[in-house]
């Protein structure tokens, strides 16, 4: 709606409001000030739509309507005279306080809302250096993590999620991975298979990832929470806490899903990538297994559909723009959805 027709329905509410407040009161006679407490709606209505103005103004025609009705009944009439002044100097007085009150508490808002963009931008800015170490650290599970944001977000939209689950989702796709700061290189770039106790120091970069996310703020515990359930499995055999089924995470589940297709259909220092197909066929063979089947269902419609991102597809990046802000939980804006240029 825009401002002019606004301020015409209010004033038209203000109008009726205190045109039943006035027959109400003549109606019954106006011989008892009871029914003027009436007046005080239309004047924190007004005081609440045009602050100390409206409140003023609201409390000055409150007064002017009940004079009459007061000077009729009362006697004797200078008794009733001063009664109506008074009367008339507490409605102002009403109105000139809700309306200063609502203008502080809106000062206030707008204060907040400053803050909290602030500290959501602060939080971005957090997340965006540590994926400027991982590309430092690895740029190789840079490119992988920005693959599977992208289609994080894909699957997200085709499960429904809302604005500010999908940024928690982007969030987590992208830095699933951060753990792997703790990651010795020549380990991540070790062409041949991990042995035990490498293996072992790999698994760990989940646990490291969500401990480092929880620790910077507890607005991050979502993101935090999928970090560490990205590599458990829906038969319980994952790690690091060995959940199983709905108890992991949803967004855990979808970058279980994600992440091993992405990791699939590039290449590794170990081994080449797999086909599309070839990948798609073990997401479909181990759904239920290692992959929530409903989720593996949904996402090989995507595939099939060729609006996944895959490194021989989309070569090293994908074009997913990071965020200016984190949008905090408690914020009263709308969050931002990542988009694809």
């Amino acid at each position: 709606m825009s401002v002019a027709p606004k301020h015409l329905v209010r004033l038209a509410t203000l109008a009726a409001v205190m045109t039943v407040c006035v027959l109400v009161t003549r109606a019954n006679g106006a011989s008892s000030f009871v029914l003027v407490h009436l007046f005080y709606f239309p004047i924190i209505l007004a005081a609440f739509w045009y602050r100390e103005v409206g409140g003023a103004l609201g409390g000055a025609l409150a007064g002017v309507a009940t004079g009459p009705l007061l000077l009729a009944d009362a006697t004797p009439s200078e008794y009733a005279a001063g009664a109506w002044l008074a009367r008339t100097f507490f409605f102002v007085a009403i109105g000139l306080t809700v309306g200063a009150g609502r203008a502080l508490l809106w000062a206030r808002r707008r204060q907040l809302e400053e803050h909290m963009a602030h500290l959501g931008r602060t939080y971005a800015r957090t997340l965006k250096s540590l994926v400027y170490l991982l590309e430092h650290h690895d740029e190789e599970t840079a490119n992988h993590c920005d693959r599977v944001a992208a289609n994080a977000i894909k699957l997200g939209s085709e499960l429904g999620l809302g604005a500010a689950e999908l940024e928690d989702l982007y969030w987590a796709a992208y830095l699933h991975d951060i753990g792997k700061l703790a990651t010795p290189a020549r380990m991540l770039l070790k062409e041949g298979p991990l042995d035990a106790h490498e293996y072992e120091v790999m698994k760990q970069h989940a646990s490291i990832g969500a401990n480092t996310l929880a620790d910077i703020s507890p607005d991050f515990e979502t993101v935090a929470a999928a970090v560490r359930a990205h590599h458990e499995r829906w038969d319980g055999r994952g790690y690091p806490d060995g959940l199983a089924g709905e108890r992991i995470p949803l967004f855990g589940r979808v970058l279980a899903v994600v992440d091993a297709f992405e990791a699939m259909t590039s290449d590794r220092p170990y081994r080449a990538a797999m086909s599309v197909q070839a990948a798609a066929q073990v997401l479909e063979e181990e759904a239920g297994r290692q992959f929530d089947p409903a989720l593996v269902t949904v996402y090989l419609r995507l595939i099939e559909a060729g609006e996944v991102h895959t490194e021989a597809g989309d070569g090293k990046r994908t074009g997913l723009e990071l965020p200016e802000a984190f949008s905090l939980r408690r914020k009263l804006g709308t969050p931002r959805v990542p988009v694809l240029r």
